[in-house]
């Protein structure tokens, strides 16, 4: 029985996990906790949902489709923005760059801002009853492991949270811009003396969360059986 609590446990909290890696990299990179995190993942399990249904794609286009649109409506830059007349798209480009010398809490209100208007997007596009989300991998089909039981969905949301996050762990242990975002975090000034684009790595960092908290949306969005 215990065995089978920790494994129904370890799978909402891959879930978990990643929606709060998701927070601490745009926290950690500009000290302001992100309120929309979670309608923007929302809004983004929606587009799969969409591609899904609407244009019956296959899952890889759709969930390709709706990484895509997370990041976007993280880190379209300025220009495009005003461009593209999807409402919330560039949170970072189109508000927060926009707002002259903001206070911590002048950002912290434009996130709960955001939320709102993401909340009141899909409420208007695809309204408020449950729908059924169309998952390749079946929460009915069960693994037996020793004596614990788990569904395949379980197992697949265990490894893929997994996988994002070795991969998230060694973005920003060895590659150039995840050095960047940490230097940004630590010292703005002198990581802009020492040439890092710290305009373009925050917009990054909302990006780069945005597709996180996609992910975690897009393996909530199926009902988990164990």
């Amino acid at each position: 029985m215990l065995l089978q609590v920790l494994a129904s446990g370890l799978s909402a909290g891959s879930i978990y996990a990643l929606m709060a890696l998701a927070l601490v990299i745009t926290y950690k990179t500009t000290e302001v906790p992100n309120f929309a995190q979670g309608d923007m993942a929302m809004v983004s399990a929606f587009i799969a949902y969409m591609f899904l249904t609407d244009f019956q794609t296959g899952f890889i286009v759709a969930f390709g489709a709706a990484l895509v649109f997370a990041f976007l409506l993280g880190v379209l830059p300025d220009w495009l923005a005003g461009v593209i007349a999807a409402p919330g798209v560039g949170f970072e480009g189109l508000v927060l760059r926009r707002m002259r010398n903001p206070t911590h809490l002048n950002l912290i209100i434009m996130t709960l801002g955001f939320t709102l208007a993401l909340f009141g997007l899909a409420g208007w596009k695809w309204g408020a009853d449950q729908r059924r989300f169309p998952f390749p991998v079946s929460a009915s089909e069960v693994v037996r492991l020793g004596g614990v039981s788990v569904s395949t969905l379980s197992v697949a949301t265990i490894l893929i949270a997994g996988v994002l996050m070795v991969v998230v762990f060694a973005f920003f242990r060895f590659t150039k811009l995840g050095i960047a975002m940490q230097a940004t975090q630590q010292d703005p000034i002198a990581a802009r003396i020492n040439g890092v684009p710290t305009r373009a790595v925050v917009g990054l960092t909302f990006g780069i969360s945005s597709v996180i908290g996609s992910v975690a949306a897009l393996l909530t969005a199926p009902p988990h059986h164990t």
